[in-house]
């Protein structure tokens, strides 16, 4: 009995050890991971991502971007896995800089290291045992507060309630240590809805959260000690804001907060456009095919939008009205003729549908309009058919399919196509300044899978993310040199339209003039710009001369007035159409220089800021006066004001010249064959609000573009029929 008894306490004995040397454990999202090369890439803001050594022996990459002159800790936190081992890897992915087994909380790691050369660094994670395996988080963060982006809005959050950063219900993460203790936000609520908050600190930390009503009085707390997660909630009892306040009590770093509002009626966010969709057809929201929700009441009664149909396409509208109520729908071609409505009683769902033809192509307008009752609508806007037209991030045409097609954009956000058949990539190029760190996430539609890849200005990959599924890849890298950076969305699975969002921050962002770019650095790469006053920017390293060019005709005097910033001294020069010398202004100090001409012939004149000392963002004015001679489109002449007095030019870019006694310009593109693509892009002077119309040669409008004010207007239209165009 005696020697039953000890064989059976030693069977446990061993079984024991073996479930606890051996816990159980499984391949994590990220694998592949085991290389330098399959690194996955994480955040420096102190969110930990959840990885797992499977099997025994199994090893785990992870790559950030690292700042020149930045600290940052790595560290591991411990799950089943009970002892982990890290090292930190130079930019090459094999140079060993340090290793740590556990200096962090128990047998956890942790590397405190400063970054001397900007790039992308990396970090292998192992069992600190071969014959073991389990699962752990691995975190790093920069103690430097250049990386504060709280709640994504590209910053710190306020530190101040005046001062509160305006953010909406959502996921996201904020920084405070021993110098920013505090952060302030404020989201946007309307009587009868409840606002809900979570706030969890980091491993280590302690903060704690505070909610105050529109009225700035305080309304809840949670002060829950350590790295407990602290939740807020309140319901508003009049519309305007609700502040946030999370606040230090013991350490630093990031945390992690949700926001969720519920009940009442929602802020307007119609069919996704964060604002009220316009009230009439001039005003209308432009959208793309989706799913969403709108809101009309007796005080706001109709909802328009506009989506863009080419030829051959069926454009499908259905909307539902929220219960107890009755709306109605409309259907407009581009000449904003209505040709369908659907007026069903109550909450029944209206649905409104045509078929676009080569004379139809355009936008098409959709109304929701009030009956009776109150709320929220649900639509879906379908477009069918015909060739899906393609208006990549803004710019009215397919995004470039190779890195040296890639498309120009700047700093926005937007949507693009690509799909699995001919358009499976889409290349842009930002440019970007030393110094700048550009971020881009990209959205998937639901149910297809795109990955994101990040180039530098040499075209080398910088970094990558290929999430599965429909989740938001999110590429950065801070740029050692100016210049273009690419970014290239890359079909993998499925087809549609994704979201994209590209922020530059840091550095001089660069629009010289309004071109949104750097100016030209030499005389024959000036930038084209009209009269009009504005600012650039030039410094002492990389960007020490802006060049640009102004169309001047013959009898007319350029004048150009150019202050530099505080403390900086930059110099002014003008040259004329034959790039000779006409005058210069080298004042010393911040004083304004000024320059002028009167040209003896028509072309164009150039303006040179140069720098002597100093950095930063100048103003500038040019102005171009007296003459007769107009020179509309470079012809040395005023375009006709009629069909029959059209002046005839080639697709370029051109200027022109309008006032209140010369009211119109007319051109014409002579010998266009059917199925040609036209599209104008107007820009009118500062405080100017031009027009443009586009007809076929049957001299019918078949397109045009209102926008008030300076906005620039843009058409777009496929030819139906050979012959000019006006």
């Amino acid at each position: 009995m005696g020697k039953a008894y000890l064989a059976l306490a030693i069977s446990l004995a061993f079984l024991f050890s073996m479930i606890y040397a051996r816990p159980v454990a499984a391949a994590d999202a990220y694998e592949p991971d085991n290389s330098p090369a399959t690194a996955t890439t994480i955040s420096i803001d102190g969110i930990a991502q959840s990885h797992t050594i499977d099997p025994a022996g199994d090893v785990d990459y992870v790559k950030f971007s690292a700042t020149s002159g930045t600290e940052y800790t790595i560290e591991t936190t411990l799950g089943t896995c009970t002892d982990t081992y890290i090292y930190l890897y130079d930019t090459d992915g094999t140079s060993i800089i340090d290793y740590d087994d556990d200096s962090g909380e128990g047998y956890a790691s942790q590397i405190i290291w400063t970054c001397m050369s900007s790039g992308n660094y990396y970090v292998k994670i192992r069992h600190y045992s071969d014959d073991d395996a389990g699962s752990y988080d691995i975190s790093v963060f920069a103690a430097s507060s250049t990386t504060q982006n709280d709640m994504g809005m590209g910053g710190d959050a306020g530190n101040t309630i005046n001062a509160a950063t305006l953010i909406s219900a959502g996921a996201g993460t904020g920084y405070i240590d021993d110098t920013d203790t505090v952060d302030y936000y404020k989201v946007q609520v309307t009587s009868g809805q409840t606002v809900s908050v979570n706030m969890t600190p980091p491993y280590g930390s302690d903060f704690d959260l505070k909610l105050y009503n529109t009225n700035q009085s305080e309304v809840d707390s949670s002060t829950l000690s350590g790295s407990q997660t602290d939740t807020v909630e309140a319901t508003a009892t009049g519309t305007g804001y609700f502040y946030i306040r999370v606040y230090q009590y013991t350490e630093s770093r990031s945390y992690s907060m949700t926001i969720t509002i519920t009940g009442g009626e929602a802020p307007q966010n119609d069919m996704g456009t964060n604002a009220d969709a316009g009230n009439s057809l001039s005003a209308a929201a432009v959208i793309s095919p989706k799913s969403g929700t709108g809101y009309i009441d007796e005080t706001d009664t109709d909802d328009y939008y506009k989506v863009s149909v080419s030829s051959g396409q069926t454009i499908s509208v259905e909307m539902t009205p929220p219960s107890g109520s009755d709306f109605d729908l409309e259907l407009y071609n581009p000449s904003q003729s209505q040709v369908d409505s659907s007026i069903l009683g109550g909450s029944q769902t209206d649905s409104v549908e045509w078929t676009a033809t080569s004379a139809t192509a355009g936008y098409w307008y959709v109304r929701v309009y009030h009956y009776s009752g109150s709320g929220s609508y649900s639509m879906t806007v379908t477009i069918t058919g015909g060739e899906a037209p393609q208006n990549d991030m803004g710019t009215n045409a397919d995004a470039g399919n190779s890195i040296s097609a890639a498309t120009e954009i700047s700093s926005r956000s937007g949507t693009g196509y690509i799909d699995d058949q001919t358009d499976t990539d889409d290349y842009y190029k930002v440019s970007v300044s030393s110094g700048q760190t550009i971020s881009v996430e990209m959205t998937p539609p639901s149910g297809s899978d795109f990955d994101l890849e990040l180039y530098d200005s040499s075209q080398s990959l910088v970094d990558s993310s290929a999430l599965g599924g429909s989740q938001t890849d999110s590429v950065e890298a801070v740029a050692s040199s100016a210049g273009d950076y690419y970014i290239h969305v890359e079909q993998w699975s499925g087809s549609g339209i994704y979201s994209m969002i590209v922020t530059v921050t840091g550095g001089a962002t660069q629009n010289d003039m309004g071109t949104n770019t750097d100016a030209g650095n030499s005389i024959s790469v000036s930038a084209e710009i009209s009269s009009r006053s504005g600012t650039g920017y030039i410094d002492a390293q990389t960007d020490t001369d802006d060049y640009y060019k102004v169309h001047v005709g013959s009898g007319q005097t350029i004048s150009v007035e150019m202050a530099p910033p505080s403390g900086s001294d930059f110099d002014l020069e003008l040259y004329n159409p034959s790039q000779s010398l006409v005058d210069s202004s080298t004042l010393g100090g911040s004083q304004t220089d000024s320059v002028e001409a009167t040209a003896t012939s028509t072309g164009y004149y150039y303006i040179h800021v140069e720098q002597w000392s100093g950095s930063g963002i100048y103003s500038m004015a040019v102005t171009v006066t007296g003459g007769t001679a107009q020179n509309d489109a470079n012809s040395g002449q005023d375009a006709g004001n009629s069909f029959v007095q059209a002046l005839a030019i080639e697709a370029g870019s051109y200027t022109g010249f309008v006032d209140s006694t010369d009211t119109d310009d007319c051109y014409k593109l002579m010998n266009l064959s059917s199925g040609q693509t036209i599209w104008v892009s107007l820009i009118p002077p500062y405080g100017s609000d031009f027009d443009l119309y586009l007809y076929d040669p049957n001299q019918t409008s078949v397109a045009s573009s209102t926008q008030g004010g300076s906005q620039a207007d843009t058409v777009s239209y496929v030819a139906t029929s050979s012959g000019d165009h006006y």
